[in-house]
């Protein structure tokens, strides 16, 4: 008895720290693997909870047909509450020497960039992203898939 006792109360302790991870994803996928300089990127995820913190991720999958070595890119993102901050990025995708960098999947590779580390919400809404490609090139060749990834922050 006394053994089912400890071996239950393990369980629950086991089972109570093993919170699950709240992830959200959208993903916008190119016709042709080609991103053209003004088609902007939208996405909106619905918060319900402004607790947590939140990593935010940019992730983009591209293939060898990538004619260029980095990505230039500005990011828009709308809180709940309204504020919104803007920030431009360079994603590497090739290094000087030419390696494709990130990380190789089934005939593809993935960047995946913290964008916006632990940030918090003071409201609870629609969170929103707009990404332009900033590309001086009308188009951007090699570009699969570009997404943005929100993962409740574990503390």
């Amino acid at each position: 008895m006394k053994n089912i006792l400890i071996l239950t109360s393990l369980l629950i302790l086991a089972v109570s720290g093993c919170r699950q991870v709240v992830t959200k994803e959208q993903f916008h996928k190119f016709d042709n693997e080609v991103w053209e300089r003004f088609d902007f990127l939208k996405f909106g995820f619905d918060l319900d909870n402004v607790k947590p913190a939140w990593n935010i991720y940019l992730v983009v999958r591209y293939d060898e047909n990538i004619e260029v070595r980095y990505l230039p890119l500005n990011i828009e993102m709308i809180t709940p509450s309204g504020e919104s901050r803007v920030k431009d990025y360079n994603i590497f995708l090739r290094s000087t020497n030419d390696e494709y960098l990130g990380e190789k999947k089934d005939g593809f590779y993935e960047i995946k960039t913290l964008t916006h580390p632990e940030i918090t919400f003071s409201e609870i809404g629609q969170c929103t992203f707009e990404i332009e490609n900033l590309n001086p090139k009308y188009f951007t060749y090699g570009i699969r898939e570009v997404g943005i990834i929100i993962e409740q922050v574990r503390k």
